[in-house]
């Protein structure tokens, strides 16, 4: 699928307006159908994992809502480790396709690192 039939979201809370200009630049430059911000901060839990859990939903909600199929989502302080691709193959079975990975719970593992484990992802 050409990487300007799907569409972006990502998400970024009103007190985080220092992430804000990066992201923008980063989803605006990649060539997506349009782009949705995201602002799930209205949430008053105090538990981060229950807020940013309800974020997700907030966008499968919304790209739901505006049929936007298939939509990719980002997290504001997302880095792209590579230049995005002008297509991407999704399998017509895939449900959901996951790029990324994370250290933000455990700060002891060293940095990521990028590798192909094939020619597709």
């Amino acid at each position: 699928m050409k990487t300007k039939q799907i569409y972006g979201y990502y998400i970024n809370p009103d007190h985080f307006h220092s992430r804000t200009e990066k992201i923008e630049e980063v989803v605006n430059g990649l060539g997506l159908a349009s782009v949705h911000r995201i602002n799930p901060f209205i949430d008053t839990d105090p538990n981060k994992c229950n807020r940013m859990s309800r974020a997700h939903l907030m966008a499968i909600e919304m790209a739901d809502t505006k049929k936007h199929y298939p939509y990719i989502l980002f997290e504001d302080d997302c880095q792209p480790m590579r230049d995005f691709p002008k297509e991407i193959p999704i399998p017509a079975e895939a449900d959901l396709i996951y790029l990324g990975g994370s250290n933000y719970w455990n700060p002891e593992l060293p940095p990521l690192g990028l590798g192909l484990f094939d020619d597709n992802y």
